[in-house]
């Protein structure tokens, strides 16, 4: 799997956001391995995204991914249920 082409914003105060396709990952620091992103502390790692005026936002805590690449894919699968459930209760 090639890496993500995410949109990557230090935010100065330790914290960075990854931005792709509506969701965004907020992690407290990566390294690059393997055409991978791997989170430094993957268990503080949190995603959110909204969906018609609602934030929604999942922590990496339960089941924990090692990198942005495979948190933001679990994340994508959340998000398109979600735009699809919206979409059919509209």
């Amino acid at each position: 799997m090639k890496m993500y082409q995410f949109k990557i914003i230090d935010d100065g105060n330790g914290t960075w956001r990854f931005e792709l396709g509506g969701i965004n990952l907020l992690i407290d620091g990566f390294t690059v391995k393997d055409e991978k992103h791997w989170i430094k502390h993957p268990e503080k790692a949190y995603a959110y995204f909204n969906v018609q005026g609602h934030v929604y936002g999942v922590a990496n805590e339960i089941k924990t991914f090692p990198t942005v690449e495979d948190f933001y894919e679990n994340m994508r699968t959340q998000y398109q249920i979600l735009i699809n459930d919206n979409a059919v209760h509209s």
